[in-house]
């Protein structure tokens, strides 16, 4: 898993074209699109807390609990063969127009995770607080990075609470 120590993160250029890409020929209804792409941002909220859970000793990881405050992101062209591997894994598993929708999800998941991951560790709190939610997943954040054995969520502590690892 390269990472980069970068000062920002073209993810947020090229994911939304991608998604693009995927739904522009999309024969879904409004309505299918929108579970389906539901679907996949609570999937990847379930592969993120799985990723950081059990990859938790693996480099990249380490590198990022050594050293919190650098700015780590995930090189594009890494992105990029995720989201191709995703949606071909979802294409053999349902219809091209579901795994575009799916991985859509996927990657708009991806996305908010970054963002609020990116505002967890660099307290730009004028853009992150009027969710009002930063109190209570900065909490949660830094009790991981203090011990690093729970609350693997970062953009929900709902898999925390599902699997008992919320402390």
């Amino acid at each position: 898993f390269p990472v980069t120590i970068q000062r920002r993160n073209e993810d947020f250029l090229l994911v939304p074209l991608y998604i693009i890409f995927l739904m522009h020929d999309n024969a879904l209804s409004l309505r299918g699109m929108a579970i389906w792409i539901v679907v996949g941002v609570l999937a990847w909220t379930l592969i993120e807390y799985c990723v950081h859970r059990f990859f938790h000793d693996a480099y990249p990881f380490q590198e990022h609990h050594r050293r919190p405050n650098d700015l780590v992101g995930t090189p594009p062209w890494m992105t990029f063969s995720a989201t191709a591997g995703a949606w071909i894994f979802l294409w053999f598993l349902a219809t091209p127009d579901i795994a575009s929708a799916l991985t859509s999800g996927l990657l708009i998941g991806y996305l908010v995770y970054s963002e609020i991951h990116m505002q967890l560790h660099h307290h730009d709190t004028q853009n992150f607080a009027a969710f009002g939610i930063r109190a209570a997943l900065q909490r949660h954040h830094d009790s991981h990075h203090r011990g690093g054995k729970s609350n693997f969520g970062v953009s929900t502590t709902l898999w925390d609470h599902v699997f008992r690892t919320k402390s």
